[in-house]
């Protein structure tokens, strides 16, 4: 055998050898990380059960942080932790160390073994718990393999963890100052898992996580800790990992002064707010309301037309109380935008939800209910479970309801469109086609529009409800739906009542909810267009209005107007506070790069410069920071005597993210003693062998008897 199979051979062995003491070592910390997941996934599956039991499965979210999510990161940064705190007490890390093997070998057999340990003590009960979700009769409701992705990315985000449990180990840091800041990096790569539409991008923020922490768990493993000995692409990945949470810990610590500071005054819990409402007598009015936070209630505090004249009818307190919108019955906001996300603030879509899977539905079945339904996206189908077996037992289609687990030939064609509100209860279901009526108590289904020719039907909405119909009657209850051309407004039989062609105005739009004030004279409807989650861009939703269509009872078209902008320039304490913070604290790399991205905007159309003025100070401010956080690093750099390529890295670090660069290099960098020069009198660091400021060296110690070496003199001839 030539001498480099040998060394391979021996480096092998090595390599196994330093393998089987890492996982004898560790294996007991993996039985338990396996016996925290399995409890974990054991308490969701037990609760899922009792849910589905009870009659509530149908209702019951799917939220995108899962147990399984805490769960893998805990035990994930627990295994890579406890791989390197032992070793890091006493001698056992020179014991470790001054074997004849590499540090970047010892490094990998750790690697090796503690990641397998990881991915077998989340895995195994994973797959267990995936495969009790997929078996019939467990869960009443529909498995998709799709369902799978977002534990898969919780599953590999476990692994950042498990490296930041590495480096927080091994640093050299005290623990109430940076050495777990590390933590606060992984936190936000699964907050980016969390976020993202796709599988795909969640894939590509875990393995730039792994690739950053891999790489620093690495260089504090070659440095033992420190972070001076380790290479330089270490010390820049350790560097992103503690700027990372930092930051974090910043946005932590500003939120919750934030909150103590907004709820801590007086009034704090009312929000004054001010809309365009429809008064009774049909009236569009501006309101503003006093909305009492904690007991949800609201005080009217004043009452304006559109000209901003007071209203004489509510001139006094009393008249203001009243329910200025009674008799005003509206339906929910029907979108315009088949691809808009309007229910993002609480379901949103992608691979983590199961919004593109199934839609749970509502409308008309009991809570708790005996079978829980669901529109399921893929077949275009409605499928019925039973809440106490768990099992398929009927679909429904145009047809009607089919029972048995075999699929009806007719399926609704297209896809469904979206609603927005919260949970999808409402009786009607909107195709590109057609819409139908749906009363899930009695399973029946019946067909009420049908789109004409060269038209789209975008969504329906239907509206009152039976303490409405009680008072006004069968005017009380209507179907509102929009079109690509029109809003048809219609009886819940399916009678024409409306028909009124969309605003051209309002083209672009995203939402148009449609009241009728059944206390005015000639009862009208009003469709009111709201810009949000529409199609335009986001300089001219930056200037969009609410925009409001008036038909009389007649059918005919009164009005058509835009609501007035309001250019109010009046910002109080606690918001100009929130800018002050914001503009010190927000690194100028940040807003360079979202004003490149179009994320940050300046104010056009009839904005003035004092409407500027919130931008302009927060752009100063971080101007300001930037340059004195440059400062402050050139001043502390010069102190610890860093050459001058250092000294331009830090400064540029200092410029781009500001006080957040100060706080980095305070974090990262291990800060030598100061001594007094004898030649010069000033302080020098004792790190260099000569002063950097006179260049003498320093001289050496007295003599005082306790000293085992001697000076030997060489006398030269």
């Amino acid at each position: 055998m030539t001498a480099p199979g040998i060394q391979s051979a021996a480096g092998s062995r090595v390599l196994r050898a330093i393998v089987w003491k890492e996982f004898r070592e560790a294996a007991p910390t993996g039985v338990a990380a396996l016996a925290i997941v399995a409890l974990g996934w054991a308490l969701v599956l037990m609760l899922e059960r009792s849910l589905s039991g009870a009659g509530a499965a149908s209702t019951a979210p799917s939220f995108s942080l899962s147990l399984f999510t805490l769960t893998s990161a805990g035990v994930g940064l627990m295994i890579g932790r406890a791989q390197v705190v032992r070793e890091r007490r006493g001698d056992a890390w020179a014991f470790l160390t001054h074997r004849p093997v590499s540090r970047s070998t010892l490094f990998w057999g750790k690697v090796i073994v503690g990641a397998s340990l990881y991915i077998v003590a989340a895995a195994i009960p994973l797959a267990a718990a995936l495969w009790w979700q997929a078996t019939p009769g467990h869960r009443p409701l529909p498995f998709d393999a799709r369902m799978i992705l977002p534990h898969l990315a919780d599953l590999l985000a476990g692994l950042v963890y498990y490296f930041v449990g590495l480096v927080i180990g091994m640093r050299e840091a005290r623990w109430y100052a940076s050495r777990f800041m590390p933590f606060g990096a992984a936190i936000f790569c699964t907050t980016l898992v969390l976020g993202m539409s796709t599988f795909g991008a969640a894939l590509g923020v875990v393995a730039a996580a792994l690739l950053i922490a891999g790489t620093a768990a690495w260089g504090s493993f070659i440095g033992g800790g420190h972070y001076a000995p380790q290479p330089r692409i270490s010390r820049v990945a350790l560097g992103i990992l503690v700027s990372v949470g930092l930051a974090v810990v910043g946005v932590i610590a500003t939120g919750i002064l934030s909150i103590a500071w907004t709820f801590g005054r007086p009034g704090a819990t009312d929000l004054r707010q001010t809309d365009y409402e429809i008064m009774s007598n049909g009236v569009l009015a501006q309101v503003t309301r006093m909305r009492h936070l904690l007991v949800a209630t609201s005080t009217v505090l004043d009452v304006r037309d559109l000209a901003g004249a007071p209203l004489q009818q509510y001139r006094d307190s009393a008249s203001k109380q009243l329910s200025l919108g009674t008799g005003v019955i509206s339906t929910a906001a029907i979108p315009l935008n088949p691809k808009g996300q309007y229910t993002e603030y609480v379901l949103g879509h992608g691979y983590r939800r199961t919004d593109d899977i199934f839609v749970p539905l509502g409308a008309g079945a009991k809570t708790p209910s005996a079978v829980s339904w669901y529109f399921s996206r893929r077949p275009g189908l409605i499928a019925a479970y039973d809440n106490q077996s768990a099992r398929l037992i009927g679909w429904m289609g145009p047809d009607g309801f089919s029972p048995g687990v075999s699929l009806p030939p007719h399926r609704f064609a297209g896809p469904l469109s979206p609603y927005t509100e919260i949970g999808y209860k409402q009786p009607l279901l909107a195709f590109p086609n057609a819409v139908y009526r749906l009363d899930l108590d009695q399973r029946t289904i019946r067909k009420v529009r049908t789109a004409l020719t060269g038209e789209t039907i975008l969504g329906a909405a239907s509206s009152g409800d039976s303490t409405a119909l009680s008072v006004y009657g069968s005017p009380a209850q209507f179907d509102a739906i929009a079109t690509t051309t029109h809003v048809y407004v219609q009886s819940t039989a399916g009678a024409p009542e409306l028909t009124a062609t969309r605003d051209a105005q309002a083209a672009g739009y995203g939402t148009v909810v449609v009241s009728r004030a059944l206390r005015a004279p000639g009862t009208p409807t009003f469709l009111r267009y709201a810009p949000r989650n529409g199609t335009l861009s986001r300089t001219q939703l930056a200037i969009a209005t609410d925009r409001f269509t008036e038909i009389g009872g007649d059918g005919v078209t009164v009005a058509q107007y835009a609501l007035p902008r309001s250019d109010s320039t009046d910002t109080d304490n606690t918001e100009w506070a929130a800018l002050t913070v914001a503009g010190l604290t927000t690194p100028l790399m940040e807003r360079i790069v979202g004003l490149s991205f179009g994320h940050m905007t300046v104010p056009t159309g009839a904005s003035t410069q004092a409407s500027r003025a919130p931008l302009i100070l927060s752009w100063g401010l971080t101007l300001v920071a930037s340059l004195v956080s440059c400062l402050i690093v050139i001043g502390i750099g010069r102190r610890y005597a860093f050459d001058s390529r250092r000294l331009r890295h830090w400064a540029a670090i200092g410029i781009a993210v500001g006080p957040l660069g100060v706080l980095v290099m305070l974090a990262l960098i291990e800060w030598p003693a100061r001594e007094r020069c004898p030649a010069c009198g000033r302080e020098r660091v004792v790190t260099r062998e000569q002063c950097e400021h006179c260049g003498a060296p320093f001289g050496a110690p007295a003599l005082d008897g306790t000293e085992i070496f001697e000076i030997a003199v060489v006398a030269v001839a």
